[in-house]
């Protein structure tokens, strides 16, 4: 594998469906990991909104805690029908959150 120089904090997350849980069930698992990324683009999902995912950490108040390690870095999410459900989600955060929810056609 080449090494490949970057500006600190220069790279971006995304994920569609089940890659934007990844997007934050990996992306955030610790604040070493969560420092590598300049921002979050899931798309279709957001961790913690829907719960019964068979992972553990699938549940809300885990999601929640990981959402911190974004420490006001911006987050782009995007899915079908209604962003709402997304939106009062991370309302719930006692962290602050650049944030832009869009709804797609698809």
């Amino acid at each position: 594998m080449r090494r490949v120089r970057r500006p600190a904090r220069a790279v971006i997350i995304a994920g569609f469906s089940r890659g934007a849980i990844a997007c934050n069930y990996i992306g955030l698992d610790n604040d070493e990991i969560a420092k590598l990324w300049l921002a979050f683009i899931p798309y279709s999902h957001c961790a913690g909104v829907v719960t019964n995912w068979l992972y553990p950490g699938a549940d809300r108040a885990c999601a929640l805690l990981r959402l911190k390690w974004l420490d006001g870095r911006p987050v782009f999410i995007s899915q079908e029908k209604s962003v709402e459900s997304t939106r009062a989600h991370i309302g719930e955060r006692a962290v602050s959150l650049s944030q832009i929810c869009a709804t797609s056609s698809l």
